[in-house]
C-alpha cells in the first residue's frame, strides 16, 4: 500500500517532535494540525518542520527560514506561549482562520516572501479565548451535547489556530456517561494543542437548562445543600478533569439565594477545587435589584469569599465598559462593573468577561449586524489591558449570521498588533476599510448613541410585563398608538436615519453586505411600523419583510455552514428552544409578530411569545 507524502510527514513528525504534554500541549500534534492546514491550502509538496527552544530573554520569537520546499519555523518563547507563538508565525505567513470551517491561505510566492523574517508575539492577556454558550441552541450544543461530533473539534483547532489558550463551554443538563463520552475528545484535543478547557456550572441556577449543583429546594431552604455541592462537585472534577471550573450565582439572572449560605458554597468549591489543584471562577453578572445591608450587591458577593477565588465581571449585548448609556437590566450603564474590576484588580484571579452576541430579541435572531461589537470590544480591551487584568474570555452564543466576524476580530484584538484596529478582521478579509468606517460611525452614533436599538430590536415577554424589570429600556410597540409623542419621535428618529445611512454597495464579502441589506430593512420596516400606527400614508412594512427573507432565503442556501446542526430550523435538541438559534432569524418571526401587533391591537405579552415560554426556560 502506497504512503501519501502528507502521511509520510505526518509519521516524520512523530518521530522528529516528541510530546510536550508535561508543559500542557503536544508539540507533535501541533505538527499533526499544521500539515492538516498546509493540505487544505493544497500545497502538500511543502515541508514545514518546528524546532522550539527555551528563550533567552521574555520575548516569544518566531524565524521564518527556507530552504527549497522546506519551511522552518524556529520558535524560542516559554512553554506556556509556545503553542500561541506556533500559530502566530502561521499567522504572519498568511493563514487565516475567520471561521472553523474558513481557511484562507497565501500564495506559494507569499508564503516564501517571509523566508528569512523574525517575528515577535506579543500577546495583550495572558489568558484569552472564548466561553461557548451552549444553553442557546448554538451549533456547538448540537456537537458537545449532540451527535455533531466534529463542530468541537473544529472549534478546538480554530482556538489555537487563532493564538487562543482558553474555551470555557457552559454545561447543561444531561446523562454524565454521555456528556463524558461527548466531551472526552475535545477535552484531550484542547489540552494538546496548549489551550485551557473550563466548564461553567452553577450552584442553583434555576433557568435555561444549567447544570446545576445544588437541587431547588436544597438552594432554597438549605438543607442538605453542602452536602449536594461536595458531592456534584467532587463528581464533575472526577467526571471531566476541566483546568478550571466556572460558577454562577443565583437561582435566575435577577433572583438571588441567602447571601451568606452562598459565601459558604463558594468557599466551599473553592476548597475543593484547591485540593484538585484547578482553578475557580465565579461569573459577576450586571443584573441589579439583589442587595443585602452587610454584602452589598449580590453579583459582587465573590469579593468576600477567599483570595484565590476568580472573578469573570460580566457585560451584555453591544455595550462597552465605557459607554455612558447601555440601558438594560435595569442599569444605566457598566461604570460598576468597570468599578468593580478596579476594585478587586490585583487581589485574586480577574478575567474579563464581555457578551459578544445577544440572543432572544436583541440581535442574532433578528437578525441585525451590529457593528458596535467591534468597537466595544476593542474600546473594553485597551481599558482592562490598562487596568493589568491579565484575562481576556468572551462569551460567544454562536458564530453563524455573521458572528464569526466579531469573534475573530475579538481574538486578533488580543494580539499586540492589532491593539485598536476594531476593523482589523474586516482589513484582513479585503475590505475597503473607508467604506466600512462609515457603516462603523453611522451605527455608534445611531443604533448606540441615538438609541434607535430600542426600534430595530424587539421586546420579549420581560419586557412586556408591567411587574417585571425590562431586558432592554425601550417603548412598547402596542402602547405607541396612545403615546403621540413618543411615536412621533420614533418616526422621526427613523427617518432621519435612513436618510443619512451610507451605502454599502462596495462591501466585497457577499455574506456581510446580505446581512447589513436585512439589517437596513429592518430599519424600514420599523419606520412603516409606525407609520401605520400613525396612520400616514406608507409602504406596506409586509414588503419590507418579504424583501429580507428573499434576502435570507439565498443567505441560507449559501452560508450555512453547520447543515448538521439545523440552525435555521425546528430541531429537537438539549436547550430550552426547540429551534437553531438562526430559525427566528430565517423566517423573521419578529418581523411579523409586530405586525400582527400593530394590525390586531394586540396587548397581551405572551403573544406569539410561545417560543420563550417562561416555563420551558425555568424548567
Amino acid at each position: 500500500m502506497m504512503i501519501s507524502q502528507f502521511h509520510r510527514l505526518i509519521l516524520l513528525s512523530y518521530l522528529l517532535f516528541p510530546t510536550c504534554s508535561v508543559f500542557g500541549y503536544e508539540l507533535s500534534e501541533i505538527q499533526k494540525d499544521i500539515h492538516q492546514i498546509i493540505k487544505q491550502a493544497k500545497l502538500d509538496d511543502l515541508q514545514v518542520h518546528i524546532s522550539t527552544q527555551m528563550p533567552s530573554s521574555t520575548k516569544h520569537i518566531v524565524q521564518i527560514h527556507c530552504e527549497g520546499n522546506k519551511l522552518n519555523l524556529r520558535v524560542s518563547a516559554n512553554n506556556f506561549e509556545t503553542p500561541s507563538t506556533i500559530y502566530y508565525g502561521l499567522h504572519k505567513l498568511g493563514f487565516l482562520f475567520p471561521h472553523p470551517r474558513v481557511q484562507i491561505h497565501p500564495t506559494r510566492a507569499i508564503l516564501f516572501s517571509q523566508c528569512g523574517k523574525t517575528f515577535q508575539w506579543t500577546p495583550r492577556f495572558k489568558y484569552r479565548g472564548f466561553h461557548l454558550h451552549t444553553q442557546h441552541p448554538s451549533e456547538w450544543v448540537h456537537g458537545f451535547f449532540g451527535e455533531a461530533s466534529q463542530i468541537p473539534l473544529e472549534t478546538v483547532r480554530w482556538m489555537a489556530r487563532n493564538s487562543q489558550n482558553v474555551m470555557q463551554v457552559q454545561m447543561i443538563r444531561g446523562s454524565w456517561g454521555e456528556l463524558q463520552k461527548r466531551f472526552q475528545p475535545a477535552m484531550r484535543l484542547a489540552k494538546k494543542l496548549g489551550l485551557y478547557f473550563g466548564q461553567s456550572y452553577s450552584f442553583a441556577l434555576q433557568q435555561q437548562k444549567s447544570f446545576k449543583l445544588i437541587p431547588f429546594w436544597s438552594s432554597l431552604l438549605g438543607i442538605s445543600s453542602e452536602k449536594y455541592l461536595k458531592e456534584n462537585l467532587n463528581r464533575v472534577l472526577n467526571t471531566f478533569n476541566p483546568d478550571f471550573v466556572t460558577l454562577e450565582l443565583g437561582t435566575s439572572e435577577f433572583t438571588s439565594t441567602n447571601f451568606h449560605r452562598t459565601l459558604r458554597w463558594i468557599n466551599l468549591a473553592a476548597s475543593q477545587v484547591r485540593d484538585k489543584e484547578k482553578k475557580i471562577f465565579i461569573k459577576v453578572h450586571v443584573s441589579g435589584g439583589q442587595h443585602d445591608p452587610k454584602y452589598g450587591n449580590f453579583n459582587f458577593l465573590p469579593q468576600w469569599a477567599e483570595s484565590d477565588v476568580g472573578v469573570l465581571p460580566h457585560t451584555v449585548m453591544f455595550y462597552g465598559l465605557n459607554d455612558k448609556m447601555a440601558p438594560i437590566y435595569g442599569q444605566k450603564n457598566f461604570q460598576f462593573i468597570l468599578d468593580f474590576i478596579k476594585k478587586v484588580q490585583g487581589t485574586r484571579p480577574l478575567w474579563y468577561y464581555p457578551e459578544t452576541s445577544y440572543y432572544i430579541g436583541l440581535d442574532i435572531d433578528i437578525p441585525l449586524f451590529l457593528t458596535d461589537y467591534l468597537v466595544a470590544r476593542s474600546d473594553d480591551m485597551d481599558t482592562i489591558e490598562k487596568l493589568g487584568v491579565d484575562g481576556h474570555i468572551t462569551f460567544s452564543t454562536g458564530q453563524e449570521l455573521g458572528y464569526w466576524l466579531k469573534d475573530w476580530t475579538v481574538a486578533l484584538l488580543s494580539f499586540k498588533d492589532y491593539q485598536g484596529q476594531a476593523n482589523i478582521g474586516l482589513r484582513l478579509l479585503g475590505e475597503d476599510l473607508n467604506v466600512w468606517r462609515e457603516i462603523v460611525h453611522f451605527q455608534t452614533k445611531y443604533f448606540k448613541d441615538k438609541q434607535l436599538i430600542q426600534l430595530l430590536s424587539t421586546s420579549n415577554f420581560q419586557d412586556e410585563i408591567p411587574f417585571l424589570e425590562q431586558i432592554h429600556t425601550r417603548h412598547l410597540i402596542r402602547d405607541l398608538k396612545d403615546q403621540p409623542k413618543v411615536l412621533q419621535s420614533e418616526i422621526h428618529l427613523l427617518e432621519e436615519a435612513i436618510h443619512n445611512r451610507p451605502q454599502i454597495t462596495a462591501i466585497r464579502n457577499q455574506e456581510l453586505k446580505q446581512l447589513l441589506e436585512v439589517t437596513w430593512l429592518r430599519m424600514d420596516h420599523a419606520l412603516a411600523l409606525r407609520k401605520t400606527i400613525a396612520g400616514l400614508k406608507t409602504k406596506e412594512p409586509k414588503a419590507f419583510r418579504t424583501e429580507a427573507e428573499r434576502i435570507l432565503s439565498s443567505y441560507v442556501a449559501t452560508f450555512n455552514r453547520y447543515p448538521e446542526a439545523f440552525i435555521f430550523q425546528p430541531n429537537d435538541n438539549p436547550t430550552s428552544y426547540k429551534f437553531g438559534y438562526g430559525w427566528t432569524a430565517r423566517n423573521l418571526y419578529y418581523w411579523e409578530r409586530e405586525e400582527r401587533i400593530v394590525q390586531e391591537n394586540r396587548k397581551n405579552p405572551f403573544f406569539m411569545n410561545a417560543l420563550y415560554n417562561p416555563i420551558h426556560l425555568l424548567f
